[in-house]
């Protein structure tokens, strides 16, 4: 079984247009012949090694001498690709914001070194991976934060689009979530940026305008957001 959990988009060989069109094929369908996927106009030998290219990432199977099957991955890919174009399309990221706050007041926040979000302060976002549910995103993100024990409060879902000058810079989405924690972690730096403890009162100028707006609406049934950086 393929493991897709950390399948990177460059992964896929799907560059090639003859390679989006044969998987195209698919769409509408659980199999296709060989002469169902023959793109009009091909000789054989060019037609094989697009073939060839969809089987060795493992896109489509061959069933029988003469006819190939989507492969669960190849469902996958096919869902996250625009039907008009057969490319992959930027998408809102999905995840989970984790709002951590201790007995004594102070919030878990994260200090970003990377685009778009340098320099600023935020809560921890941990982005969803294939496979794996809201309990396991949360019980990650708090583990790698150093956070062992934590008790679940409140949760909204999350729309947050941010901007620069009016243009979108990066679309978030997914549920964010208030756990109390008994005590602060350690501090946690590598080169992505900073994980931190304040109090609101200690929030500096850095910090993100939604900071304030998502404590006041957690545990509405939605948060949607539209902040200039």
């Amino acid at each position: 079984m393929k493991d897709v959990g950390d399948t990177h988009l460059a992964d896929i060989e799907l560059n090639h247009h003859i390679q989006r069109q044969i998987l195209n094929r698919f769409l509408h369908s659980d199999s296709q012949t060989y002469t169902d996927l023959l793109v009009d106009g091909m000789s054989g030998n060019s037609f094989i090694y697009h073939l060839k290219a969809l089987l060795r990432e493992k896109l489509i199977l061959k069933s029988s001498v003469h006819t190939y099957e989507i492969t669960p991955f190849g469902r996958l890919v096919l869902d996250n690709i625009s039907f008009e174009t057969s490319r992959f399309r930027l998408r809102p990221t999905i995840g989970v914001f984790l709002v951590a706050q201790t007995k004594s007041g102070e919030y878990m926040l994260y200090e970003s070194a990377r685009q778009p979000f340098i320099g600023m302060s935020g809560f921890v976002f941990g982005k969803s991976r294939i496979g794996q549910d809201f309990t396991t995103m949360i019980e990650r993100i708090a583990g790698r934060r150093l956070i062992t024990s934590y008790k679940l409060r409140k949760s909204s879902a999350i729309s947050i689009i941010y901007r620069m000058g009016g243009e979108i810079v990066s679309h978030r989405t997914g549920i964010i979530t208030l756990v109390d924690v008994d005590a602060a972690s350690a501090e946690r730096v590598t080169d992505a940026g900073k994980t931190y403890w304040a109090k609101p009162n200690e929030f500096t100028e850095k910090a993100l305008k939604e900071i304030s707006q998502c404590l006041a609406q957690i545990g509405e049934p939605y948060i949607e957001l539209d902040v200039e950086l």
